[in-house]
């Protein structure tokens, strides 16, 4: 088995872009917080959902990682997949781990 080097940039830049929606929403809960009432739950929602997306980002990111060593290459693509398809979806890392799995069958 050979390492993913097209799968690992895929996914590498699906974690990316994961992080920038996380700053997105980062970006929206620091411009509404003086809108929005501590008592109305709202601000709450936006920081789980923000947590939540910075941990799928890193998980991707680890994906990506797993991809570059060649005895991980099909866990690493496994992963992405799921991830890209429960996180949006997020076509980058879908092509991503598709490719790591197809790749982790040649030799």
């Amino acid at each position: 088995m050979a390492s993913s080097k097209p799968g690992f940039i895929l996914t590498t830049i699906g974690g990316i872009f994961t992080f920038i929606v996380a700053l997105a929403i980062l970006i929206i809960i620091t411009a509404t917080s003086e809108a929005l009432s501590p008592k109305d739950g709202t601000m709450t929602i936006f920081l789980i959902i923000f947590l939540v997306v910075i941990i799928l980002g890193i998980v991707k990111l680890y994906a990506a990682r797993l991809m570059k060593r060649s005895h991980t290459v099909l866990k690493g693509g496994v992963i992405a997949l799921i991830l890209g398809i429960f996180s949006g979806p997020d076509l980058f890392s879908v092509l991503g781990g598709i490719m790591a799995i197809i790749g982790s069958d040649q030799k």
